[in-house]
């Protein structure tokens, strides 16, 4: 069984792939956190206010769009690591 981790660690297209599943499936779930969590909330706080307006925008369904920059702010947080390219790529672009 270590003989097969360290050839998935070895190959890099193996660990590449297992990256991105696992940044996929972090991604996923963040999807489902916010909007169980983020959405609910939101509802119930809506649901106490005398304005319409707030009402409004929960049946455009704004809040449903907004909760979908919760899985891109996780790709685009994990992407490094998911390609294991972590320091010697983001050294090119100015982080230190």
């Amino acid at each position: 069984m270590q003989d097969f981790f360290s050839n998935i660690v070895a190959n890099d297209w193996l660990r590449a792939a297992g990256g991105l599943l696992s940044l996929i499936v972090l991604a996923w779930m963040a999807n489902i956190v916010t909007r169980r969590v983020f959405l609910g909330f939101v509802h119930k706080l809506m649901s106490r206010t005398r304005s319409t307006w707030d009402d409004r925008l929960f049946e455009r369904r704004v809040f449903h769009q907004l909760a979908s920059v919760a899985p891109a702010l996780v790709v685009y947080v994990g992407i490094d690591w998911a390609l294991s390219i972590g320091d010697s790529a983001s050294a090119g672009r100015g982080r230190q």
